[in-house]
């Protein structure tokens, strides 16, 4: 079980509304609610209801069950996706708990048109 795995039940409680406000201050500044935007690491995916079109991904399990969202179990160093399948990449508080940052950073260039790491 992973650490995110275990904490899922307390998750939101923990991180929810550190994200949405995350997500806000990038959404006044970019312009990518009505793009097509995968979600590396999207954890319960709160903000998903901001985006037009909207995918997330994450390896926990159980945070995904709880995603009220278009989510998929992935790990973020191999994408399920085509090259260029997203307008946006957003990985939101997230890059540093991937065991290999260089190799996700490389998948998420791969599947997106533009890419945003915050």
């Amino acid at each position: 079980m992973s650490y995110y795995d275990y904490i899922a039940e307390g998750y939101s409680e923990l991180y929810k509304e550190e994200q949405i406000k995350k997500i806000k201050l990038i959404l006044g500044k970019f312009d990518i609610s009505k793009k097509k935007v995968l979600d590396v690491g999207c954890g319960m995916a709160f903000y998903a209801n901001l985006f037009e079109d909207y995918t997330g991904v994450d390896n926990s399990e159980e945070l995904l069950k709880r995603a009220k969202a278009q989510v998929i179990l992935s790990d973020a160093k191999n994408l399920p996706f085509e090259d260029k399948s997203f307008e946006v990449i957003i990985s939101l508080t997230a890059i540093h708990n991937f065991y290999d940052f260089k190799k996700a950073i490389d998948e998420m260039k791969r599947v997106a048109t533009e890419l945003i790491i915050v």
